[in-house]
């Protein structure tokens, strides 16, 4: 296992993904991520890390599915997978991963929401609330939602396209009345290319039957958590596709077309 170390405000490590993985980094304040956002939007589908391995170093957190076979969340130490049907189940621990992070969710900060009309007054409101842009938030959000839009995708083939090309393809669900939380972090702008910059959540109803990454939607009481992430650990993948795919270029555009914002 090579590792590379970058001593800035926080620690971020970098590894080449073998086994077994780092679990000298399974410990609190940190967050553990699966390959990087660019890699997923460039339709590196293939998964290298199962839910088993990711649940190791996390019990809070959000990933995608192998060929992009559903939205997951990881709430309380349980991974839930919505499917492109709508229906949502506890994921297997064999099923793999291409991306996603997760981390030991201790929150240290609380604040309540009420009378949220959209996403963008969910990030107007909760950029109000963080006490710097310059480190990344692990979020939960417990409570009711008027209506809320989530997405899936159903299950890629190789050759694998873009996501950015099959973004029109994705499954949309729209929610009323319901009671749930939001999972998810917030990076800094900085983050771009190995992450996506700003909020970026998924939902689980509190019955487990609505699920997905959230597109849009509105709040009328709930309570968010923030837990302070300082140290970053990225685990690559070491696939020929991985190794050889160009991930440079500026991806902006893309991102937020994927991400519905």
């Amino acid at each position: 296992m090579r590792r590379l170390n970058f001593i800035l405000v926080a620690v971020v490590a970098i590894s080449l993904l073998a086994a077994p993985l780092v679990r000298a980094f399974a410990q609190d304040w940190i967050l553990y991520q699966i390959s990087a956002s660019n890699a997923l939007s460039t339709g590196l589908f293939d998964g290298h890390v199962s839910c088993a391995q990711i649940k190791e170093n996390g019990d809070f957190g959000i990933a995608v599915s192998e060929g992009l076979d559903g939205e997951l969340v990881l709430l309380d130490g349980t991974f839930y997978q919505q499917l492109a049907d709508g229906t949502v189940r506890v994921a297997p621990d064999s099923l793999m991963v291409p991306f996603g992070m997760a981390t030991r969710f201790k929150p240290t900060e609380h604040f309540d929401l009420g009378g949220i009309k959209n996403y963008p007054e969910l990030r107007a409101e909760f950029d109000k609330h963080i006490t710097s842009r310059n480190i990344i938030y692990a979020v939960r959000i417990e409570g009711n939602f008027p209506w809320i839009k989530n997405r899936s995708f159903s299950k890629q083939s190789k050759p694998y396209r873009k996501q950015a090309v099959i973004v029109d393809e994705q499954k949309v669900f729209v929610e009323k009345d319901t009671e749930g939380t939001l999972v998810g972090f917030w990076f800094p702008d900085y983050i771009q290319a190995v992450n996506l910059p700003g909020l970026h959540l998924h939902y689980l109803s509190n019955d487990h039957r609505s699920s997905g990454h959230t597109l849009d939607l509105a709040i009328s009481k709930a309570k968010v958590s923030l837990q302070p992430i300082y140290q970053y650990l990225i685990v690559l993948p070491n696939s020929p596709e991985f190794l050889k795919a160009d991930l440079t270029g500026d991806k902006t555009q893309e991102i937020k077309k994927i991400q519905g914002r």
